[in-house]
């Protein structure tokens, strides 16, 4: 059972990632890794980061925001008072990367794995006097390590 939904949830990820493709021509960021499985024990510590390049011609203000994805369509979450991130926005100069590190500890009590969105956010101009900017997602699975 569990298999099939992970097959069907990297499925998902996959027809997402193919639908932005044309958008993200006109993107000024870079982010590496686009999407990582972290195995995790709960309640043990677990630090990583995400490597923001910028891709434009000019110094470019980003914003991180993280968003939990575990279960939006019944808009149950337990919120992410586990994760943290540093830094949660800065100044990127063209070329540059910018290493953004997170460490997690899932509580213990957590019943499910969990799927967290790491968007970095930008504007990039005005169109007809409204700001314009883009998000640019990187997409972590929480896996659960299992003890035996």
């Amino acid at each position: 059972m569990s298999y099939n939904l992970r097959n069907k949830f990297y499925g998902v990820v996959v027809l997402c990632a193919a639908m932005l493709l044309p958008v993200c021509g006109g993107a000024m960021l870079s982010i590496k890794p686009e999407m990582q499985t972290i195995e995790i024990t709960r309640g043990k510590a677990y630090k990583g980061f995400i490597l923001v390049t910028n891709t434009a011609k000019e110094k470019i203000e980003v914003k991180v925001q993280p968003e939990d994805w575990t279960d939006r369509n019944n808009r149950t979450t337990d919120g992410l008072s586990w994760l943290k991130i540093k830094p949660v926005s800065f100044s990127l100069k063209p070329g540059k990367t910018k290493k953004v590190k997170f460490s997690a500890r899932i509580p213990v009590a957590t019943a499910s794995s969990k799927v967290t969105q790491f968007f970095f956010s930008y504007k990039s101009g005005y169109v007809k006097g409204l700001p314009t900017g883009m998000r640019i997602g990187s997409l972590v699975y929480w896996k659960h390590k299992i003890k035996i």
